[in-house]
């Protein structure tokens, strides 16, 4: 099952309307820190990908190390864990470099 929105839309807005269905994997590219959604994926087990704002508070927990014959665009690969949130449970966070944009997602 599929929801899409135009670009404008934030991802969070259309995503309550999709049954979260046990082992589906849902990706979010305008998430914008819905952590209440976070808990129903994660209580539905959903597994799931979102771009988190700039501003997210998160402890890095782990740095995992990056593979010798990895993309380039791949900075870091983190275990992390959400200050003041409302999601409890660690997190793995990857940052990638774009290029077209020129900027860390």
């Amino acid at each position: 099952m599929s929801n899409v929105t135009d670009g404008k839309t934030a991802d969070s807005k259309g995503a309550y309307d999709i049954p979260p269905v046990k082992g589906s994997v849902i990706v979010a590219d305008r998430f914008y820190n819905d952590f209440s959604l976070l808990n129903i994926w994660d209580s539905n087990q959903v597994f799931f990908v979102v771009r988190h704002k700039e501003n997210l508070q998160y402890t890095v927990i782990k740095e995992l190390e990056l593979p010798h014959e990895r993309h380039q665009q791949i900075l870091k690969d983190e275990i992390i864990e959400l200050k003041n949130s409302k999601y409890p449970k660690r997190l793995r966070r990857i940052a990638v470099w774009n290029d077209e944009n020129k900027f860390v997602v």
